[in-house]
């Protein structure tokens, strides 16, 4: 069986993860689609896991089938981090990055170079979470950016917020 792996923090779940994860999903007969950051909420990582979780089921739910999500906590040491994943999927075919060329990936690189191929994806049309963070933030234009579902998962939550 052809499993891949996808990370991301999904901070949030935006149109270039769904657009990699659509692509990758129909190379592979298994997509993890791991969680990164899954034990930290801070400033950066603003979205606890739960709701990253219904971010991406919510999206995904009539496009694929064929997906897993993992959680994946961060650890001090790289090489535990990867020791992971490794124990996590067995095999790991193949592991998706954007072509984005940040510390992020090429770390990622780093931790799995030697272990399984890894396939770049051009990263879509520049959009990039930190982007929709400081929007959100600053109440810029940010809801063209992310799928309908996440909009919508957003709202309740902030509704939900208000309401307490």
């Amino acid at each position: 069986m052809k499993t891949g792996l996808f990370i991301g923090r999904f901070q949030p779940f935006h149109k270039g993860h769904l657009h990699l994860i659509l692509k990758a999903a129909k190379e592979v007969d298994l997509l993890y689609i791991g969680i990164g950051s899954s034990n930290k909420t801070n400033k950066d990582n603003p979205f606890p896991t739960s709701l990253r979780k219904k971010f991406i089921n919510a999206t995904l739910k009539n496009k694929i089938k064929n997906y897993k999500i993992i959680l994946v906590p961060d650890f001090p040491k790289d090489k535990d981090w990867s020791a992971y994943l490794e124990k996590k999927i067995k095999p790991i075919s193949i592991l998706y990055i954007s072509d984005k060329k940040t510390s992020h990936e090429y770390w990622v690189i780093k931790c799995f170079k030697d272990k399984c191929r890894i396939k770049k994806f051009k990263y879509y049309k520049k959009i990039n979470a930190t982007d929709i963070r400081e929007r959100i933030r600053t109440g810029k234009r940010w809801k063209h950016l992310v799928p309908e579902e996440v909009i919508e998962i957003l709202t309740l939550a902030h509704s939900a917020r208000v309401a307490l």
